[in-house]
């Protein structure tokens, strides 16, 4: 599918280096100067003239591919491949960090602490919600974590 407004001028001014990956996580999100979609992350790429462009990862593996000199081509490219698997890292530890905080402040509510205390185990008979919940914090991982807050949130102890 071509793009009608994809400015294939950028193809032959190359070569391109990765110069930064910007917005961080939380920032203003970006245009690409090539196809002119918004970007949730994109990156600076600098040819040889000091022109710099903001571009996103399919625009600058295109760039970067167009490039003649294969190694150069393959080197820019595992760093593409690097800053998006951080930025990845970064918007998934931001993500852990607000469930963290979510489930520390629903928690730390007594009155939710006491409707905990009513509700069945999902496992065990015997035992509460509330044990569940304290067994979790203490030995689970992010995703036990995460699935502690679904369940939390799915047993109506929050409303």
């Amino acid at each position: 599918m071509s793009n009608m407004f994809l400015n294939k001028d950028l193809d032959s001014a190359g070569p391109w280096f990765v110069t930064a990956f910007k917005p961080a996580p939380g920032q203003q999100i970006a245009i690409c100067d090539r196809c002119h979609i918004m970007l949730g992350h994109p990156m600076a790429l600098r040819n040889r003239a000091g022109q710099v462009i903001t571009v996103g990862c399919d625009c600058a593996t295109a760039l970067l591919m167009s490039d003649p000199n294969e190694a150069h081509a393959k080197r820019e490219l595992a760093r593409v491949a690097q800053i998006e698997k951080a930025h990845q890292k970064a918007v998934r530890e931001a993500r852990n960090a607000k469930k963290e905080a979510d489930l520390d402040a629903i928690l730390a509510d007594e009155a939710v602490r006491g409707k905990l205390a009513a509700l069945p185990h999902p496992t065990f008979s015997g035992k509460t919600l509330l044990d569940y919940a304290t067994w979790m914090m203490k030995n689970a991982g992010a995703a036990g974590r995460a699935k502690l807050l679904k369940t939390i949130k799915a047993s109506g102890a929050l409303n």
